[in-house]
């Protein structure tokens, strides 16, 4: 790699779906060969001095992205500022969800300790580990498409490693109903003020807490709906 490349500090990569392969067959084109695949980049180990990475792709990141592959990537951009590894793809479908889970937070915050802004796309995040690992400069974390399976779980670990100045977003699935990440973010500030809670009692308070969200939407949307 020439020194000028490794150099770099800023690269955005959009919709390069053009250096994977498409095969087809007699289902048509076969989405999983669409995908980027980890090794694909990884020329971009090389650029330490890099501040702001950018994926912008039609599809998911295939599942070579593992947690180990992703600890690697972290390892090799101490300086980087924001990273976006292709949260919101043009096309989710529901057998292309990458292998990625929330515990690779971990690795950001302990690897990456200049990481302002984060976008990351992830399965459905079960086995979060009790790494120590905290952010220190974290203000935005973009989840993008990511689900969340069990909220009071993903609640508490989030108001453990992310700071208090951090935003959280994520892509909105539907106008009509409470989202899942909507009643993660209401509870993440209450839960900094009160050191260790138990789950249980988390994920009591989130049920109360959607029913009041649920309800205040239904009375917004009533209040918009015109008579």
């Amino acid at each position: 790699m020439s020194q000028h490349l490794a150099a770099l500090t800023d690269l955005s990569l959009e919709d390069l779906n053009y250096l994977v392969s498409k095969t087809k067959g007699k289902t048509g084109t076969h989405y999983a060969n669409c995908r980027m695949s980890f090794e694909n980049l990884e020329p971009i180990l090389f650029l330490r001095d890099l501040t702001s990475l950018r994926f912008r792709f039609k599809f998911p990141l295939s599942e070579s992205w593992t947690n180990r592959k992703v600890e690697v990537l972290s390892l090799a951009l101490p300086n980087i500022e924001t990273l976006v590894l292709n949260d919101n793809p043009y096309v989710v479908l529901p057998e292309s969800h990458p292998p990625l889970t929330l515990d690779i937070l971990h690795h950001f915050a302990r690897n990456c300790p200049k990481l302002q802004h984060l976008g990351i796309y992830v399965s459905r995040c079960m086995g979060i580990t009790s790494e120590n690992g905290a952010f220190r400069a974290l203000r935005t974390l973009d989840v993008g498409h990511s689900a969340v399976q069990d909220k009071a779980h993903i609640t508490v670990f989030l108001a453990q490693v992310l700071t208090p100045m951090c935003k959280i977003v994520h892509a909105r699935k539907s106008t009509d109903e409470v989202e899942e990440y909507d009643v993660v973010v209401t509870m993440i500030e209450p839960l900094r003020h009160m050191g260790h809670v138990k789950e249980d009692w988390v994920r009591a308070s989130m049920e109360q807490r959607i029913d009041e969200l649920q309800a205040e939407l239904e009375k917004l949307q009533t209040m918009t709906v015109p008579g």
